[in-house]
């Protein structure tokens, strides 16, 4: 039988920003699929 392995811990050092864009899309729920949708674009 496996081990089981339980991690805990902090992360330290790690700076970020929230933003909020104005030009947000709308996706309607109904027809909504995470797998197909397309990722995040941050510009830094």
């Amino acid at each position: 039988m496996a081990a089981v392995l339980h991690f805990t811990g902090f992360i330290k050092g790690v700076t970020y920003k929230t933003y909020l864009n104005d030009n947000l899309s709308r996706i309607s729920l109904d027809v909504f699929d995470v797998n197909k949708e397309r990722g995040v674009r941050i510009q830094v």
